[in-house]
């Protein structure tokens, strides 16, 4: 599942996460993840730090408090690139922290160990 507010950026993840050969929901927002995610059931979130609905660190603190959700892998895509955000990312429990423009080549290193293990 890929949530960013914008929309440019979820429809560029998409289109290259569906080349790849994954399937991808879409969301704008965090309170569409939390709703979706009860029955989709995603194996990987990528989520934006700086959602205007919620804040993705408060995002991922609630997916992984969630039943639904405790074991997917949560990878925050954002614009937030000091250390303190990759720390506060982390310690939220996001699994990855990777800072937009998103290197594809090291997403795709990502989901293909995320698809091995």
């Amino acid at each position: 599942m890929c949530c960013d507010d914008n929309i440019d950026v979820v429809l560029m993840l998409t289109m290259l996460l569906e080349a790849a050969g994954h399937n991808v929901l879409m969301e704008h927002g965090a309170y569409g993840v939390l709703e979706r995610a009860k029955f989709e059931r995603p194996e990987v979130c990528l989520i934006d730090i700086g959602l205007p609905d919620q804040d993705g660190n408060q995002l991922a603190q609630r997916l992984r408090s969630s039943p639904e959700m405790g074991k997917q892998v949560l990878i925050a895509v954002t614009g937030y690139e000091q250390e303190s955000d990759r720390k506060n990312a982390l310690a939220s429990g996001f699994n990855h922290h990777r800072v937009k423009p998103v290197d594809i080549r090291r997403l795709a290193g990502i989901l293909n160990d995320i698809a091995i293990g």
